[in-house]
């Protein structure tokens, strides 16, 4: 397994890039955030089940590299059969706030991204576009509703998807495609 380092020839001291290299893989973050999510350690089933799109593969991968990085424990049990689990480490506790703030941030914010598509349609007169959503199934509990309801009715707090845009969301539970009459063969992918 290869970890990208990356450096930043200006700052080639500041962590972040690095930080951010390593935990914002694909299935990273919905790792960690399912693991935070359960009140005792999870077996490799259960965190697939969890997270349905991962590829058993993927998710192995990602579950070595978070346990090099010191993020996520593997406990495994010399018993017949074989039984792992895995649970966050003190050092992934201590990520899951701030982690869990960039989420609500994002949820926070999207009534203005989407109010900033409408600025710069009447700014450049482009009236199509496609707003791409990622990992939306690390969304919390108390905040899937509104998720719901922007995917379904294209609309997030007073603001409005404009006509001719297509939203995009992957990583989304299967109750979230069940949108007014949109099927997946609808979007053209």
């Amino acid at each position: 397994m290869v970890r990208r380092q990356v450096t930043d020839p200006v700052f080639p001291q500041c962590p972040i890039r690095n930080v951010l290299a390593r935990i914002g893989g694909r299935w990273s973050l919905l790792t960690l955030l399912t693991l935070q999510g359960s009140d005792k350690p999870m077996r490799f089933k259960e965190l697939s089940k969890a997270i349905p799109d991962v590829s058993q593969k993927m998710l192995a991968s990602t579950l070595k590299e978070l346990e090099a990085d010191d993020l996520v424990n593997r406990q495994a049990y010399v018993e017949i059969p074989p039984r792992v689990e895995y649970s966050l480490t003190d050092r992934g506790r201590s990520l899951m706030p701030l982690l869990n703030q960039l989420v609500e941030w994002s949820l926070g914010n999207m009534s203005e991204i989407i109010a900033s598509i409408y600025r710069k349609m009447k700014k450049t007169g482009q009236k199509e576009g496609i707003l791409f959503i990622d990992e939306i199934n690390c969304v919390s509990e108390t905040l899937a509703p509104t998720m719901l309801q922007f995917l379904q009715c294209k609309t997030f707090g007073n603001q409005a998807i404009p006509e001719g845009w297509l939203i995009v969301a992957a990583g989304n539970p299967p109750e979230y495609n069940k949108s007014g009459g949109l099927e997946q063969s609808d979007a053209g992918l």
